[in-house]
C-alpha cells in the first residue's frame, strides 16, 4: 500500500494561480474594493 498523496506537478502551476487570486480577492475586499468591478476585468480562461 502506498503512503503519502500524488498530486501531478503540472496541476502545482494552477494551484499557485488559485491562492494567488483568492489572496488578492480577500485583500481588494479588506480594503473595500467592489470585487465585482475587478472580477468583471478577468478574464474566465
Amino acid at each position: 500500500m502506498r503512503e503519502g498523496s500524488y498530486f501531478p506537478s503540472f496541476l502545482e502551476v494552477r494551484r499557485l494561480s488559485e491562492k494567488a487570486l483568492n489572496a488578492f480577492i480577500q485583500k481588494a475586499w479588506i480594503n473595500g474594493v467592489s470585487t465585482r468591478k475587478v472580477m468583471t476585468g478577468i478574464s474566465r480562461s
